[in-house]
């Protein structure tokens, strides 16, 4: 039997074949292929940039809602720092002041505290304080006071209390959600 012998092609010929690409079409080909890589990055770029762009415009849109919004809420915030709150913290004065009576009393419990309020108070406050089991302090009407203020005093510490200044607390807290924005002359 005769053993077959392994045809192997050769590569290594430097002559271009018939029928293969001459050095023209590699040239024209390595120029296409510049061409269009080149047209690739300037359509990425140009699309980056429009991206960009929309991304700006869609901030610019949002930041005008934004100050849209809350020039709208900004006369609920107003109603609610000149007229609810006031009127929440005035009904509310009694109960806050037992709950500071409170805290007081069991931080001294020697001698009892004096609850100093202002006259005009004086009636609203001994009213609410009524339904305390136990009253280990006396009222009394303090003319030196204002409307919306008390004084918790101790023989160990004395303890201010002022709704007007908790009010402008709120009405600082509610104004600071108002505030606009810096606008940017470049966005017109």
């Amino acid at each position: 039997m005769m053993a077959r012998l392994a045809l192997l092609e050769s590569f290594d010929t430097a002559a271009p074949e018939a029928g293969s690409p001459g050095a023209d079409w590699q040239a024209g080909h390595a120029a296409g292929f510049d061409a269009g890589q080149a047209a690739g990055r300037a359509e990425a770029s140009a699309l980056s940039a429009e991206t960009a762009q929309r991304i700006a415009d869609l901030c610019f849109s949002y930041a005008e809602a934004e100050a849209k919004i809350l020039a709208r809420l900004r006369p609920l915030f107003r109603a609610l720092a000149d007229r609810i709150v006031p009127a929440v913290l005035h009904d509310t004065l009694g109960v806050a002041l037992a709950e500071e009576l409170d805290a007081a009393v069991v931080a001294d419990l020697a001698r009892p505290a004096v609850l100093r309020v202002p006259p005009e108070d004086h009636a609203a406050v001994d009213s609410a304080l009524s339904a305390l089991a136990r009253k280990p302090f006396v009222l009394r009407a303090d003319p030196a006071l204002s409307r919306g203020q008390a004084l918790i005093e101790t023989p160990t510490q004395s303890t201010a209390f002022d709704c007007t200044r908790l009010a402008a607390d709120v009405d600082a807290a509610l104004a600071a959600l108002c505030i606009e924005p810096a606008r940017n002359p470049s966005h017109g």
